[in-house]
């Protein structure tokens, strides 16, 4: 029964004062607008950082699975080149250097892609035509600092996720190697 007395009170007071009635309206619905701003700003902020930590790792994981796969293919060949003479940095270069080549060929793709399809992905991103400018977030569709950035994170990705496999292919025993089916 207190708060029906207090709400009454409050309604009367502003009804008696018109001027303070719209300055509290338009407080109040300032309030929430900016918190609703500020809120989607950052939830979207978080989504796209999660999104974009699950994909690096996917794609981290990913990498070292198929440089590992092909490297256990090659047990035989690490094996014969080990009995021949051929040192362990020498089977970890050229481990390292397939994958190199490899993931500079998956970057060169990716850019080319980017900068491809990028004008597709411009109507989903900036929903309203000619507002942005075609900048979200200070950061353009075709930025090369950004396109350079995520080129150069994969690159060191995939040269992190060799690094196991490479060490492993180094340290293969000749004779386990030959004797193993494959």
């Amino acid at each position: 029964m207190g708060r029906m007395r207090e709400f009454r009170l409050a309604f009367r007071t502003l009804a008696k004062t018109p001027a303070f009635l719209t300055l509290a309206v338009a407080t109040f619905t300032l309030g929430i607008g900016a918190a609703t701003v500020l809120f989607s700003v950052t939830e979207s902020v978080l989504l796209v950082s999660f999104f974009a930590s699950l994909a690096v790792l996917l794609a981290g994981v990913g990498v070292y699975g198929a440089i590992s796969f092909a490297a256990a293919q090659r047990t035989r060949e690490f094996g014969l080149r080990i009995a021949l003479g051929a040192g362990k940095r020498a089977i970890m270069t050229m481990t390292l250097a397939r994958t190199g080549r490899l993931a500079l060929a998956g970057a060169g793709c990716g850019l080319a892609l980017a900068l491809l399809l990028g004008s597709l992905v411009r109507s989903a991103l900036y929903l309203v035509p000619g507002q942005h400018g075609g900048v979200l977030f200070g950061v353009g569709i075709h930025d090369p600092v950004s396109l350079a950035a995520a080129a150069f994170l994969m690159l060191a990705l995939a040269g992190l996720a060799a690094l196991a496999p490479a060490v492993r292919a180094a340290r293969v025993e000749p004779m386990t190697a030959l004797r193993h089916e494959g």
